[in-house]
């Protein structure tokens, strides 16, 4: 699925659809925000474009990504407000005097059983 997330932004990635998961950055299931800088609800760790469950999982924690870092062909992983895991690939990014949109390939794994 991809998604684009602007400046100010929400988005449920347990939502079944693109558009159905924009949502309000605060107040919401919002599990990642696009408020100065990319963050998450839950944790976000480290992670590449191929990472899998595992890598995301287990890679180290971090607070966000700094608009520095938003920067196509990188990725990080996740975790929903639901328990699942998710790792989004940034295919591009669009930078203007008042707003930021970022272009994001998302995968949304099952929560084991």
């Amino acid at each position: 699925m991809i998604i684009t997330i602007g400046t100010n932004d929400g988005y449920d990635l347990d939502s079944i659809s693109s558009e159905e998961g924009r949502t309000a950055p605060v107040g919401s299931k919002a599990d990642i925000r696009l408020v100065g800088e990319l963050t998450s609800a839950q944790k976000i760790t480290a992670g590449k474009p191929a990472s899998s469950y595992a890598d995301c999982v287990n890679s180290p924690q971090r607070r966000g990504l700094p608009p520095a870092e938003l920067k196509a062909g990188s990725a990080f992983c996740v975790e929903t407000t639901e328990g699942r895991w998710a790792r989004l690939a940034i295919a591009d990014v669009r930078v203007e005097a008042t707003k930021t949109e970022v272009d994001l390939n998302v995968t949304v794994w099952d929560k084991p059983a």
